[in-house]
């Protein structure tokens, strides 16, 4: 796990306290390695060191660029079926429950074809949200108007 703001400031609790709650927890797990991901050569091999990525469980989650680092890295990645996931992460990647999301992870770790075959959808989304994509798009609206 990489965490992009290990030093965020004790009075930032006052209003979300969760993301520390949320590391103390994880980083209890024998399992987890917490990465300063401030440190982007760290993050970027914490990244390559993976076979996939789990989008971060937040329900008003408007945006998340480590889900965008993973595609460009060449990782796929599940996410729950709600938030900004239903726009960035391909359909058959997100779960609705806690064991559809371990059925996914064990999917992708034993099958590779479905992993490569992930891999790519997760790919064919990064050119949907190019700049170029969105330039055009933004030309063709402006165009419309005109």
């Amino acid at each position: 796990m990489t965490d992009p703001m290990m030093n965020r400031g004790t009075d930032r609790s006052r209003y979300n306290i969760s993301p520390m709650t949320n590391r103390l927890a994880l980083q209890e797990l024998d399992n987890v390695k917490i990465l300063d991901g401030s440190n982007r050569m760290d993050y970027i091999q914490a990244i390559d060191s993976c076979k996939i990525a789990i989008a971060p469980y937040r329900r008003a989650c408007v945006w998340s660029m480590a889900v965008i680092d993973c595609f460009c890295r060449g990782l796929p990645v599940i996410g729950p079926n709600f938030a900004s996931f239903n726009e960035i992460i391909p359909d058959f990647l997100r779960y609705e429950t806690v064991s559809k999301e371990r059925l996914l992870v064990d999917k992708l770790l034993r099958e590779p074809d479905f992993w490569m075959d992930s891999v790519n959808s997760c790919k064919l989304l990064l050119k949907r949200i190019s700049p170029s994509t969105i330039v055009e798009a933004i030309m063709y609206q402006i165009d419309r108007i005109m």
